[in-house]
């Protein structure tokens, strides 16, 4: 199911050189050339992709993340999902 699709994740951290030398050296990701200002962009295989923002304090989760192309994801994943209910 959803392990055979392409996985984004999008994290924040307040010392992105010391985030991108966690995943470069220890982790094994490839920083990305479309990395913008304020931003580490990493590949993984297969389209799999990690976003490291930065900011000035540490996040404290009060909001959620979301895809920004829902419509694309949502199909993917009914499609996946059994006909009969999960309980």
């Amino acid at each position: 199911m959803v392990a055979q699709n392409r996985i984004s994740a999008v994290v924040s951290s307040t010392d992105l050189e010391r985030s991108r030398e966690f995943y470069e050296k220890k982790v094994g990701l490839t920083l990305s050339p479309k990395t913008v200002p304020n931003h580490l962009l990493f590949e993984g295989g297969d389209g799999t992709t990690l976003l490291v923002y930065g900011r000035p304090s540490p996040n404290l989760a009060d909001h959620t993340q979301v895809p920004a192309n829902v419509a694309v994801h949502k199909a993917l994943l009914v499609r996946r999902l059994p006909a009969s209910p999960v309980t």
